[in-house]
């Protein structure tokens, strides 16, 4: 019996290593233009977050183009309004 649970707990501390190794290590750039808000996590926390900068007269930015920098679009709701481009760390560049 000590035999079998030997193994069941090598398996488990397998699978909870391989499942780990498969987190995210990544930035992930995400909009909830609806709040106005952009955010980076990374490893499942948040590791920056800013306002958008043209989300009055827009209703928000949506669609996200990163590739050195941030490129969002108007959510288009209120009139077809401007995006915008950001550093990849935050900051407004037009």
């Amino acid at each position: 019996m000590q035999m079998k649970r030997a193994g069941l707990y090598a398996v488990a501390t397998m699978l909870l290593a391989s499942g780990s190794a498969g987190a995210q290590t990544g930035k992930y750039y995400l909009s909830a233009g609806d709040q106005r808000n952009m955010t980076v996590e990374q490893g499942g926390a948040v590791i920056n977050q800013w306002t958008q900068a043209n989300n009055a007269c827009c209703l928000g930015e949506y669609a996200l183009a990163v590739s050195g920098d941030i490129r969002t679009l108007a959510n288009g709701n209120n009139s077809s309004g401007l995006g915008s481009q950001y550093t990849l760390g935050g900051t407004y560049t037009g």
